[in-house]
């Protein structure tokens, strides 16, 4: 009796526990121009096709027609948005613990992602632009050619192979960017900047947060509050600038430092531009390429 109560109430248990489809979408069409996806507690993930795809669930415990896929058009444009149909507890993670958006999309067609707690996964995208917002979630983009915009509240982002511009911004999370072909400006309220492989000017601001350059060319400007600025294997091409509040600004370049003028101060810690060493203020002059350094709290050292 006390195996058959048992054997019962597991049987119950999976039941209740057992997900169902809340909501999904099949959707396929060759005449699209761009695409918008506004997903809700999703994963999104994008990859290449001959015709643009969307296929969507939404899977839980909670009862059908919670949730909804809205599809519209509007000319050549389609826009895909989940939705709640729920009175109470709108959005609940347990009621949709099974949700993903997967994406295809032919060259040419441009991406705008908005996503809510969830995961966004982009991969040998092609199009003028990638527009991407996410406000809980990881953005992992691996071979792009597009100029990219991104922007997360929470979550960290990583970038490898990009052709095209970027402007990033992240409020509370890392930023990595790998074999970039393009200008990037990059602003991190609370989080680490790390840049690999960089070809083209590098703006970047981080708050609260160390920034990372390793094998990098262009003109550069950078700017941290609390963290250290520091590059290896960098080739200046035009004016550059560095400040740190509180932090340390350290860099291997690869110039002759009788291409650059040097303009540097500091009012606690070390001056080091090449040979020359100093304690608040250093200016070495007569190259073509402009390199100032501010900090207040830290000491500066350009080297070879």
């Amino acid at each position: 009796m006390r195996l058959a109560l048992t054997l019962l109430f597991a049987l119950s248990l999976m039941g209740a526990t057992a997900q169902q489809t809340l909501a999904e979408i099949h959707f396929e069409s060759e005449n699209i121009s761009s695409v918008i996806v506004q997903g809700v507690f999703c994963d999104v993930t994008v990859e290449p096709g001959r015709t643009t795809k969307i296929d969507g669930l939404i899977a839980g415990d909670g009862s059908p027609g919670d949730y909804e896929f809205v599809k519209s058009m509007d000319g050549g444009q389609l826009l895909i948005k989940v939705e709640s149909r729920r009175t109470k507890n709108k959005w609940s993670w347990g009621s949709s613990r099974d949700s993903k958006i997967a994406v295809t999309l032919p060259e040419g067609v441009t991406l705008q992602i908005k996503n809510t707690s969830g995961d966004v996964q982009v991969e040998r995208y092609t199009a003028n632009t990638l527009d991407v917002q996410v406000t809980s979630g990881d953005v992992s983009l691996e071979t792009i050619n597009a100029n990219l915009s991104l922007n997360a509240t929470s979550g960290d982002l990583s970038v490898e192979g990009l052709t095209g511009d970027v402007t990033s911004k992240t409020t509370s999370g890392d930023q990595e960017f790998t074999s970039i072909k393009g200008n990037i400006s990059v602003v991190a309220t609370s989080g680490d900047l790390e840049l690999a492989a960089v070809v083209g000017n590098i703006t970047g601001q981080a708050t609260s947060g160390d920034i990372e350059i390793e094998d990098a060319e262009g003109a550069i400007v950078l700017q941290t509050t609390s963290g250290d600025i520091s590059g290896e294997e960098v080739l200046i091409t035009g004016d550059s600038r560095f400040k740190a509040t509180s932090g340390d600004v350290e860099f291997e370049l690869l110039n002759d430092f009788s291409d650059l003028s040097f303009d540097l101060k500091t009012s606690s810690g070390s001056l080091r531009a090449g040979a020359v060493k100093e304690s608040k203020r250093l200016i070495l002059e007569g190259g073509k390429f402009d390199v100032l350094g501010v900090t207040t709290s830290g000491s500066q050292y350009f080297y070879e």
